[in-house]
């Protein structure tokens, strides 16, 4: 007995169920729908609840939610996995959404503490670590006298607005490597019955860090 069709409404996202996969198997508008929702309706929509309840203490709560964006995004539009190479990722993934990084001559410096004492601290030990706070700043990110201070407001937007027009890219775009990137990753993450992989390309790098 298959486990997958004895459960086939079970949620994927807010608003499509385990047997909308079978759609999206060969409807990559459906992947590209699903891949919102399931992003907005289980994440954003959650973080941007915290921030508007007016309780000033929720700002660590929000970047926990959408920490995990970063590697995310950076696979997505790679199109390749990041097993085994999550810190590279997750630094191309930030700069990503935050391009004036590049020209920041404390780029290296702010990523690697934003690595480890971001990232790393709140996926292992629960909370960030020494030398990351959160402050109200005309920036989003701000890295000084080497510590990172991080605006509860400008920073989560700058990752709404990223994933939005990413969204926009992957509904209108008809590059090809836009779109078999996402859908790789796409595979990789709802793979099994569904998805069996059966097809290599060459992924490519736009941007080295």
């Amino acid at each position: 007995m298959d486990v997958l069709e004895d459960n086939l409404d079970l949620q994927i996202s807010p608003t499509y169920i385990l047997r909308d996969l079978k759609d999206a198997r060969d409807s990559y508008d459906m992947r590209v729908k699903i891949f919102e929702d399931r992003t907005k309706g289980w994440f954003f929509d959650h973080a941007k609840s915290l921030t508007n309840s007016g309780n000033q203490h929720v700002g660590f709560a929000v970047l926990k939610l959408l920490f995990s964006y970063f590697e995310m995004i950076a696979q997505y539009m790679e199109g390749m996995s990041s097993r085994g190479n999550s810190g590279p990722f997750f630094k191309r993934g930030v700069v990503y959404v935050f391009p004036e990084l590049s020209d920041d001559p404390w780029k290296d410096d702010l990523l690697n503490l934003l690595w480890i004492s971001a990232r790393n601290g709140f996926f292992h030990s629960g909370m960030t670590q020494h030398r990351v706070f959160i402050r109200d700043s005309d920036a989003p990110i701000v890295f000084e006298d080497g510590k990172i201070y991080i605006d509860r407001f400008k920073f989560p937007e700058r990752i709404y607005q990223h994933f939005d027009e990413y969204i926009e890219e992957l509904k209108t775009s008809f590059d090809p490597f836009v779109r078999d990137h996402f859908s790789f990753i796409w595979r990789q993450v709802n793979g099994g019955k569904f998805y069996p992989i059966s097809f290599s390309f060459t992924p490519y790098l736009n941007l080295i860090i």
